[in-house]
């Protein structure tokens, strides 16, 4: 045979061999053999070939930290000088950085100079492209393709060289393993904590999306000289099979490619594998970020004694390696950790959730393993030598056994019967807290949060009547009652929250948790935690109160809950949850008593006081945590309520820096958390202050850009989760806005269309919840934006009916004289309205019966509500118009006598630096008119 001849030979053999050695790591181990028979057939060489790559399963020391895949790749040419500076696609490839056993990771450029930011650049090694490890590799691509985080490493492009060599494109992360940064900079325990935590964050994403990393190790995360970390190498991350009955477990017999230090019990064992063996992996992270060390020590790496370490031994606590650490965290390690994954933490958002409730100062969610848990596991161990020894006590224990088994009998019932009560009370809290946590950010939610709240009430309500009056009454179980009825409240009206609509509902589930918090304060009133969470319910209860217009009602509770807080701030000042907690009193205080926009009691000066009270707050707490999203956004709320009322007391300078700061910090919580429906719902609130002031400076065309943006990204989260009266609300409003904007920029017939949708929508919202004050006033609203749009499209009869429909929902403020400055306000406007409509119409002597009512309305609200610029402005544009209305009449002198108390009214915003951009050239024309009135009348 010729040289050539045999070269071509040994080539097709060495592929055959290729080609069989990939089809069988797609087999589990135990099916290897009997593929490897059917597959070479007579060849027994062939067979060997393949089995001696496969051997190294069981025989090397270091299989587990470098796969079959490892070796394989080690026993083939290194082409890695080759192709560098080769292209792949358009990526000019510099220098290796990286490589593993399927492929090699080059440093690369943009060849065509498109931008020059580098990237990395992972190719199938040449020799390694077999059908089965080419699927690998382009299944982590499609991994990649699927992660948009902040806080992974991202998929920039993909393709194959010109040769067939499949390759992926992702961002160059230019930073150090996490391990070595924290080192690097001596970080502080809590620093580490908050650093580990956006870890967690990261991982919990990548299950969102139906994917396991198996392999999470300080290698594979990077940070970045700006402190941001990276979660990369998905190499041997698999998807979980969505349509399997067990769609978080990944098969057993799957290819145990792992690294030991990190793996799971269930990864050594070749188990199964879920979500949770990444939760165990990060427990071993943290571990080593606490003390500096790894939790285990190997005898060698054969999958034996990785097995046996991993699955058998307890590492020492944290605290033993590291003294100085608290035991709670010995705790929070100890739960990731645990051999059993049924008793781990159940996601990795719970995991970083007890992170931050330590960071918090707040009791973890862990809680220490007990003796009969550990019993029970060394029986499971022992079985022999405890059933022998079972066998000698019975022995000695016989004459005893007929007298001890009418108790036993009772003890047994009464054991099967705590074990019921213990299991119905572990599942309705899991369902209030752990199930509706985790889907509470996703859009769609809603329908599945109603289930899990109906689910949850069925057994709240049962374990309630477990606790009688005669009984010595279980405190743990009725704080946990508390704090469910409680949550299911918000969930079912609460309007500060995502809700399903049902504020009768939420308000007597919440004056439940109100009347356990009360009763479990009274018998503890030094336990400072026992009072905050009263304070809690309290503002929980107002929250309700105020939705269905009890605002003084509402005031009163808040005002409880603000003197409890004084308290216990004062015991526990270092207690952020305490602060927290005061803070959002605060807030609320300033919402109930002069919140611009909502329903209110007219006391601005009341509300800025607690709103300062409230930011100032935020600000020190974020000021101890800089980069906590939570906290970012927690100030951006209360920056937004605290820069409308700065608005409607005319400080337009303080209004718009603290707008344009709240959409920067909820911006920053939007894209630290790009899935989450809460924080998009917070940006498109801030958005929606900020074009309130534009539309102070006149800039409505802008203002109505700026809406249009925002309405798809509402939309789409409307029909994501149409029982959301959150989300349905939120797109309402955003409509209603719009409308007003486009109608004040002269684009009339587009105004009313979108005045028609934002009007639909209020409609709907408010037929399914009658008794919900808020809905009426929204509707209201609409009509008035409706109305206004109608006006500018010349239907005049048409905004006379709209605005009367408002002014039917309205009507009891002018009755009423309790009323607040907001109602009258709100019911001048519709008056002017209609007066606009009979001057459109030709009935002069109806309009200005009309434009006398809505000044009359308008001093009220003047009255009730003094300091308020934007109250004082409006009744000074509701003079003007009713002097148009008498000049229409021909009677000069009563329009001038009106222009002039209208000329005072702006003069005076005008002096107290008040006025509104937009108002300016009303008062220049109140000025004119007035000035062609001539000297007034004695």
């Amino acid at each position: 045979m010729s040289a050539t001849g045999a070269g071509t030979a040994s080539a097709a053999r060495w592929a055959r061999i290729r080609a069989l050695f990939g089809d069988a790591l797609e087999r589990a181990p135990a099916e290897r053999d009997a593929f490897l028979d059917d597959a070479c057939g007579d060849d027994a060489a062939l067979r060997a070939e393949v089995a001696s790559l496969l051997s190294a399963h069981d025989d090397a020391d270091d299989f587990l930290a470098r796969t079959a895949l490892d070796a394989a790749g080690d026993a083939l040419p290194d082409e890695a000088s080759a192709y560098a500076g080769r292209r792949a696609g358009s990526y000019r490839l510099l220098r290796e950085i990286g490589r593993g056993g399927m492929g090699t990771v080059y440093l690369a450029v943009r060849d065509d100079d498109a931008y020059r930011k580098q990237v990395a650049v992972k190719l199938v090694k040449r020799g390694m492209d077999t059908d089965a490890i080419v699927r690998r590799f382009r299944h982590e691509r499609q991994i990649l393709a699927t992660l948009d985080h902040p806080h992974v490493a991202r998929l920039l492009d993909g393709g194959s060289t010109d040769d067939g060599l499949p390759y992926f494109v992702m961002e160059y992360i230019d930073g150090q393993p996490i391990d070595a940064w924290c080192r690097a900079r001596a970080l502080s325990v809590a620093d580490r904590l908050r650093l580990f935590h956006t870890v967690c964050g990261a991982v919990h994403f990548a299950h969102q999306h139906l994917v396991i990393h198996r392999d999470i190790k300080p290698g594979n995360i990077l940070v970045t000289a700006d402190g941001t970390p990276k979660l990369l190498d998905f190499g041997l991350a698999r998807l979980l099979d969505a349509d399997h009955e067990q769609a978080s477990t990944l098969a057993a017999g799957a290819p145990r490619a792992m690294t030991p230090e990190y793996a799971s019990p269930e990864q050594a064992r070749g188990a199964p594998i879920s979500t949770l063996s990444d939760v165990y992996s990060l427990g071993v992270l943290l571990y080593e970020l606490l003390t500096g060390k790894r939790p285990y020590d190997f005898p060698s790496h054969s999958p034996h004694d990785v097995a046996r370490v991993v699955c058998e031994v307890e590492p020492p606590r944290p605290s033993v390696a590291s003294p100085r650490l608290p035991r709670d965290l010995d705790t929070i390690v100890a739960k990731a950790m645990h051999k059993d994954a049924a008793r781990r933490y159940v996601s990795a958002q719970q995991l970083a959730e007890d992170v931050r409730r330590f960071l918090d100062g707040r009791p973890v969610i862990a809680r220490p393993d007990t003796w009969r848990y550990r019993a029970t596991k060394f029986v499971r161990r022992n079985a022999a030598g405890v059933a022998a020894a079972s066998l000698v006590v019975a022995s000695l224990a016989g004459g005893l056994a007929v007298a001890a088994w009418q108790a036993r009998v009772a003890r047994a019932e009464r054991a099967r019967a705590e074990q019921r009560f213990a299991d119905l009370r572990r599942l309705a809290n899991s369902l209030v807290f752990e199930v509706h946590d985790a889907i509470e950010p996703l859009a769609g939610a809603t329908p599945a949060r109603e289930l899990v709240v109906t689910r949850a009430l069925e057994y709240l309500d049962r374990l309630s009547g477990t606790v009688g009056a005669d009984d010595a009454r279980d405190a743990s179980l009725e704080r946990e009652l508390a704090a469910a009825y409680e949550r299911i409240g918000r969930i079912q009206g609460n309007s500060y929250f995502q809700n399903l609509g049902n504020t009768a509902g939420g308000l007597a589930s919440t004056r439940r948790a109100l009347a356990i918090r009360e009763r479990l304060a009274a018998a503890s009133p030094t336990d400072t935690l026992l009072q905050r969470e009263l304070a809690g319910s309290l503002r929980e209860v107002g929250d309700l109160q105020y939705t269905v217009d009890s605002l003084r009602a509402a005031l009163a509770s808040y005002e409880r809950a603000a003197a409890v807080l004084v308290r216990v701030v004062a015991a526990a000042p270092r207690d952020t949850g305490h602060t927290r907690e005061q803070a959002l009193v605060e807030q609320r205080l300033g919402d109930v008593k002069g919140m611009e926009g909502f329903a209110n009691l007219g006391d601005p000066h009341g509300a800025s006081a607690h709103y300062a009270r409230a930011i100032a707050i935020r600000e020190a707490l974020l000021a101890a945590t800089p980069h906590d999203v939570e906290r970012s956004v927690a100030l951006g709320r209360v920056l937004l309520y605290g820069g409308m009322l700065a608005r409607a007391n005319g400080a337009a300078d303080t209004a718009l820096a603290r707008l344009r700061r709240s959409v920067r910090l909820h911006e920053v919580g939007v894209k630290a958390r790009p899935d989450d429906v809460v924080y998009q719902h917070d940006l498109l609130g801030a958005y929606q202050g900020l074009q309130l002031i534009l539309g102070d400076f006149g800039l409505h065309a802008e203002a109505a850009r700026d809406l249009r943006r925002s309405v798809p990204l509402l939309e789409a989260l409307a029909a994501a989760d149409p029982r959301n009266v959150m989300a349905q609300r939120d797109l309402a409003v955003t409509l209603n806005a719009l409308t007003r904007h486009l109608a004040r920029a002269g684009d009339a017939p587009a105004a009313v269309g979108t005045g028609r949708r934002a009007l639909a929508l209020e409609e709907a919202r408010t037929a399914a919840d009658t008794g919900n004050a808020e809905n009426r006033r929204d509707l209201a609203f609409s009509l008035q934006s409706l109305a206004e749009a109608q006006l500018g499209a010349g239907d005049a009869r048409g905004a006379m009916a709209t605005a009367r429909r408002a002014m039917a929902l309205q009507a009891r403020a002018e009755r009423d004289t309790a009323a607040a400055a907001r109602e009258l306000e709100d019911l001048a406007v519709s008056h002017a309205f209609v007066g606009q409509a009979h001057t459109a119409l030709g009935d002069p002597r109806a309009a200005l019966a009309a434009h006398e009512r809505a000044v009359a309305l308008g001093e009220r609200a003047a009255v009730a509500a003094p300091r308020n610029a934007l109250m004082r402005g409006r009744l000074a544009l509701r003079l003007d118009e009713l002097a148009a209305a008498h000049a229409a009449l021909g009677d000069a002198r009563a329009a001038c006598d009106v222009r002039r108390r209208g000329l005072d009214v702006w003069t005076a915003l005008r002096r107290d630096g008040k006025l509104r951009p937009v108002d300016a050239p009303r008062l220049e024309a109140s000025i004119a008119a007035v000035g062609r009135c001539g000297p007034p009348r004695v």
